[in-house]
């Protein structure tokens, strides 16, 4: 074991040489530090701790390789730097200062406390898991650089009024989700949301930039929508038997497409959605027609709609200047299941 207390400071840097821990380095009581300054640090078996409010870990581009960090008080990062390799934190304040990207590959978050004045970063083939009761806030805008997949399999608690995903990664929600801030601006530059659960509230703000997708793809489920507002500019879709529930909100549908693929439904409720493209898919081997679905009192207007599935209504839908409404499938005879049609309240 190693340990720094009482205002205390362990140092650590590859210019020592290379680092491997399998037991424990503790920054202690009454003050206590650990430094990682230009370090790599092969952790697999071994646990970093901060055993009370007082202690601090400190990352200046350095690397955590595996292991466990247990967190009573807090991990800063200084400078960019990385956790990778099935790291586990647990607990405490992380701490990602101005300027400042920190790398989280195959990193598990679980009741942790995230200030983020800079950016979260997630490689390729990689994932950042939050696992139940973190939080994150800070000033400015939260923005992840994730070509990777974040996973919510607990809730995350967010105060940021503005949050960006960039890059081309996954973010996917299972059983989990976000909870907090109320007036949330959220802009998707390209990421795939999927998975099932709620996103959004009434009074925020979702901005779908193409090629940005939500995908609504676990069978069975339902992904929810509740944005008051949504701009979309890329893909809004329910596919492999689950539906995606667009609640209360209206959209901007210009340059997007919303659509129901085979055996999955998009359903509208009191959501109106303007000009783009609506699409529902024929069926398809032992899959049923893809359906859009209007329940309470929905509306489409100025869109095109490409129907070979089937557009139903279980309450008020209005259908304004619309330029066009195709019921077949692209080079065929128009398609007898293609309909709209009343269907019960949901």
């Amino acid at each position: 074991m190693m340990i720094a207390k009482n205002d205390g400071v362990l140092f650590l840097s590859n210019s020592f040489g290379t680092f491997q821990n399998t037991g424990t380095i503790e920054a202690g009581s009454g003050g206590g530090s650990v430094e990682f300054i230009n370090a790599d640090l092969n952790n697999a078996g071994g646990t970093l701790v901060t055993v009370d409010s007082s202690a601090t870990i400190y990352l200046f581009n350095s690397a955590i390789s595996g292991g466990s960090i247990n967190n009573t008080g807090l991990l800063d990062i200084e400078s960019s730097s990385t956790l990778e390799g099935n790291v586990t934190v647990t607990g405490g304040d992380l701490t990602v200062e101005s300027g400042v990207t920190l790398t989280l590959d195959d990193v598990t978050l679980t009741n942790v406390s995230i200030t983020d004045k800079g950016t979260l970063n997630i490689d390729a083939g990689e994932t950042l898991t939050y696992a139940s009761g973190d939080s994150i806030g800070g000033p400015g805008t939260l923005t992840y650089d994730n070509d990777g997949r974040i996973v919510y399999t607990g809730t995350l608690t967010n105060t940021f009024t503005t949050v960006v995903f960039e890059g081309s990664g996954t973010v996917t929600r299972d059983g989990g989700g976000v909870s907090g801030s109320s007036d949330t601006l959220l802009t998707n530059e390209g990421n795939t949301f999927d998975g099932y659960g709620m996103q959004g509230l009434s009074t925020a703000t979702f901005i779908n930039d193409s090629p940005g997708t939500v995908d609504a793809d676990v069978a069975g489920k339902t992904y929810e929508l509740g944005f008051g507002n949504i701009t979309n500019m890329g893909t809004l879709e329910a596919t492999n038997g689950a539906t995606l529930e667009i609640d209360s909100s209206t959209i901007n549908n210009t340059g997007g497409m919303v659509q129901a693929q085979a055996g999955s439904e998009v359903l509208l409720s009191n959501a109106t959605i303007n000009h783009g493209t609506l699409s529902t898919a024929a069926a398809s081997g032992l899959l049923a027609t893809g359906e859009i679905i209007a329940t309470g009192t929905s509306e489409i207007e100025n869109a095109i709609i490409n129907n070979s599935g089937a557009l139903k209504t279980g309450g008020a839908l209005t259908l304004d200047t619309i330029p066009s409404m195709a019921a077949s499938s692209p080079g065929a005879d128009p398609a007898p299941t293609a309909s709209l049609s009343t269907a019960a309240a949901r």
